[in-house]
């Protein structure tokens, strides 16, 4: 897990991420604690609780392509 500080900005990135076919690629970030997401290939946030917390990332091509990968943060 990715470990990180209550109250402290913390970034993640999806840029060694590459479409197959070179194309674009859109990014939309989410979290388990709560109901808003992000988008861009890096984000920032700050947590406010401690605790564990699922993170999703899910990229779509152009093309229409989805791909996701879930991760914790802690």
């Amino acid at each position: 897990p990715k470990t990180v500080e209550v109250g402290v900005e913390t970034s993640f990135n999806a840029k060694e991420t590459k479409e197959k076919n070179g194309g674009k690629l859109n990014f939309v970030w989410s979290f388990s604690d709560t109901t808003n997401t992000w988008n861009g290939i890096e984000i920032k946030r700050v947590f406010q609780n401690e605790g564990k917390v699922t993170g999703t990332i899910m990229a779509t091509s152009t093309g229409g392509v989805v791909s996701k990968k879930t991760f914790t943060v802690a």
